[in-house]
């Protein structure tokens, strides 16, 4: 009956929308009324119940309202977030392009184009990416050396700088330099920017390395074979301080590992952290302002990755 009367109306296939099961019944009890076959005591509840449906419909209207603003609100402060992070990471990658501009560039000694510190009176040096790796590796390892790697993909490679052969090193000391310089390496590496507090590092000798590759594979730049026995050091932990060290008769800011970093004239503990490169900066040159440190002396040591100062 119903259908009849909404296709009549030029309605058809009513009974198959959501609205159906409410209007279809309400319809129905009309129609029985104009034929007295409901009272109307009857037909007024229907009616009351379509009262109910319809302040229920308002309701639910207003409620997925408050959804919707909820939602545009969250994806409002989502893009601004973006938009802030955006603005700030041109404005460090400005600040770092800055540096590198000066009027008058410092004359740095040959160790310092790597990262480079002191332990137990021997120089070590480490590459800061794929080129300063290669130049390491091919022009400033000699026989002797000590080259020391960790397991992580795209770690530099570290040298320690020999005047002997190393097993002619008293037992402490040696101990004390692969152990110093293997934290060295590992807060050097790409552990220290996942936050990571060990990793393991192995030590060859500078003739287990090569730039042959084996059959069938390719070596990209910065990279090598390390052929024969590693001796590896297992869980080393990671730590790192940045201060003032004289060597050569020159007082630099360098990083080294807590064991080494005591015989610093001046120097303050780092740790991974999420701070911002260019506040960080701002306070280490506060730190060693009597040294005319510069933002460029700053960026140059610093490990990979965001750190802080250890707040004691």
């Amino acid at each position: 009956c119903a259908d009849r009367i909404f296709t009549s109306y030029g309605i058809s296939n009513f009974s198959k929308t959501s609205l159906a099961p409410s209007i279809y019944s309400m319809v129905e009890s009309i129609w029985k009324v104009a034929r007295g076959e409901l009272i109307t005591e009857d037909f007024e509840l229907y009616f009351e119940n379509a009262e109910e449906y319809y302040s229920r419909s308002k309701k639910f209207k207003s409620k997925m309202e408050g959804v919707k603003k909820a939602i545009e609100m969250s994806r409002e402060k989502l893009e601004r977030l973006k938009r802030e992070e955006e603005i700030e990471q041109e404005l460090m990658r400005e600040m770092e392009k800055k540096t590198l501009v000066k009027k008058k560039r410092k004359k740095r000694k040959w160790y310092e184009k790597f990262k480079w510190t002191v332990i137990e009176g021997y120089l070590i040096l480490a590459g800061k990416d794929a080129t300063t790796n290669e130049i390491l590796i091919k022009k400033y390892t000699d026989s002797r050396d000590i080259v020391l790697h960790t397991q992580m993909e795209g770690a530099p490679f570290t040298v320690i700088k020999m005047d002997r052969d190393i097993e002619e090193l008293e037992g402490g000391k040696r101990e004390r330099l692969l152990m110093e310089t293997a934290k060295f390496a590992a807060s050097h590496s790409k552990a220290w920017k996942l936050g990571l507090g060990s990793t393991d590092v192995y030590w060859v000798r500078p003739e287990q390395i090569s730039k042959t590759a084996e059959s069938g594979e390719y070596l990209k730049k910065g990279a090598f074979m390390v052929r024969g026995r590693r001796n590896f050091i297992r869980g080393v932990p990671l730590g790192l301080g940045i201060g003032i060290l004289e060597y050569e008769g020159e007082k630099k800011l360098t990083t080294a590992p807590p064991g080494s970093v005591k015989n610093f004239e001046k120097y303050v503990m780092l740790k991974p952290a999420k701070r911002k490169k260019g506040e960080l900066i701002k306070e280490l040159k506060g730190i060693f302002k009597d040294y005319h440190i510069d933002d460029e002396d700053v960026l140059r040591v610093l490990p990979p990755g965001e750190s802080d100062i250890v707040r004691k």
